[in-house]
């Protein structure tokens, strides 16, 4: 079992987010889906009589545009500047940060990845705990503690 104390920084979690946005299979195409349902649905609210694909390109636009400036914005509010301890064993992790508690079974962990200056665990829901380098006593440890937790993930 391994017991780390740490806080994450604004920097850090801005920094995955748009890691994660990225990706190939990332962030962006909820965003893109997000634009497009919500040109269509502004659409069918002004009515079918109104179709022309240059407004639907431009709504499709304007509204992706929108969520790719507002989505980034909910990691940033939720932020949680206190020390994290965080518990990880052979059935998963869990957390205190202030007076917030979080647990998680390996079998509710999409992916384990490093990144060389943070480690990754992220849920299939998409949240992501952040385990940044100076959570760690040294190299070593760091490296075993990733070792492991990809050992128990694939298990699950």
């Amino acid at each position: 079992m391994y017991t780390l104390r740490y806080a994450v920084t604004r920097a850090e979690v801005w920094r995955w987010y748009w890691r994660a946005w990225a990706r190939p299979a990332g962030l962006w195409r909820i965003h893109v889906l997000l634009g497009v349902t919500t040109a269509l649905g502004v659409l069918a609210v002004q009515g079918l009589a109104r179709i022309d694909w240059l407004y639907i390109v431009v709504d499709v636009a304007v509204c992706t545009a929108g969520f790719v400036v507002l989505l980034p914005l909910w990691p940033q509010l939720n932020f949680k500047p206190e020390v994290r301890t965080l518990e990880v064993d052979e059935g998963g992790y869990r957390t205190v940060v202030g007076r917030y508690k979080g647990k998680r079974a390996w079998s509710e962990i999409q992916s384990v990845h490093d990144d060389g200056t943070t480690v990754v665990l992220t849920a299939r829901q998409g949240n992501a705990m952040l385990v940044p380098q100076r959570a760690f006593a040294g190299a070593v440890d760091r490296g075993q503690f990733v070792a492991d937790i990809k050992t128990w993930h694939a298990r699950a």
